[in-house]
């Protein structure tokens, strides 16, 4: 039998609170610029997963809250590269999120921001992919730089 340290329940914990935010943002500009034309039911399946994503957050939560306190953990060396990657990779989308818009602003052609944030965050999951040793994030990828090709069409 395995066991889950209270940190590794903590860290889920944290990663479905960032992927809550993101899905809720993406929820909001998808159903923003499609006003209505989908008939709700992309908000409606998103909002059904962002439930999922909020209850097991919750679960997690409890969980950890229910462990006993143990002392803190110390990480390996290669866990704090991991982290330092992790960190690299975050810094680098956001510049590159940052550097787009305002190439995108200088060319008037804002209207693809949405796409060109899309493909960037998509391009995202590959080093993480790699780093993490997780073939979800390699298909998380695929799936949405075609959802972001797909809107420049």
């Amino acid at each position: 039998m395995t066991t889950t340290s209270k940190a590794s329940l903590d860290d889920m914990a944290g990663g479905l609170f960032m992927m809550t935010i993101f899905t809720a943002v993406w929820i909001g500009l998808a159903e923003y610029n499609l006003r209505g034309r989908d008939y709700w039911v992309i908000g409606i399946v998103f909002l059904a997963i962002l439930l999922v994503f909020v209850s097991h957050y919750f679960k997690f939560v409890g969980v950890s809250k229910a462990l006993p306190g143990v002392l803190p953990e110390i990480k390996s060396a290669e866990e704090k590269k991991k982290d330092k990657w992790f960190m690299i990779i975050f810094g680098l989308e956001g510049l590159a999120i940052f550097l787009s818009a305002n190439a995108l602003i200088n060319s008037n052609h804002f209207n693809y921001f949405v796409p060109v944030v899309a493909l960037i965050v998509g391009l995202h999951f590959f080093p993480l992919g790699c780093l993490y040793k997780r073939k979800f994030d390699h298909y998380m990828g695929v799936w949405t730089c075609i959802i972001a090709l797909q809107a420049y069409y």
